[in-house]
């Protein structure tokens, strides 16, 4: 990821992320059938949206859901999706950028998000 390319307010290619659900029992589902995901992590500078990153390279890892809503580190659910029989896919995307108030520098850097499902 270029450096000049991020401190421009440049992003890195967006990659998707899929959570796959494996044979979910209709029987199983609850009364609405659907799900909500919520994610943790440490994040960057009090920045709910921004996934913080080791390494000190100045950056942060960005998650939206299949919406554009973007997801948020602090535990929050986001939107509930209903789920049908059998497979289902919950679809993200994610990409990095500069923190905001962060100082990039060069180097390798790794993030580690823990994601909850919350069946309804």
């Amino acid at each position: 990821i270029s450096k000049a390319h991020l401190n421009a307010k440049g992003t890195s290619v967006k990659k998707d992320v899929d959570i796959k659900l494996v044979n979910c029992d209709a029987t199983e589902l609850g009364k609405t059938g659907s799900v909500k995901v919520s994610f943790t992590g440490t994040t960057f500078g009090g920045h709910a949206n921004e996934l913080g990153t080791a390494g000190d390279t100045g950056t942060a890892v960005v998650v939206s859901e299949a919406s554009s809503n973007l997801v948020s580190f602090d535990g929050t659910a986001g939107a509930a999706t209903k789920l049908q029989e059998g497979d289902n896919t919950l679809r993200y995307s994610t990409w990095v950028k500069k923190a905001t108030g962060g100082t990039l520098k060069e180097g390798d850097f790794t993030a580690v998000a823990n994601f909850n499902l919350t069946y309804e």
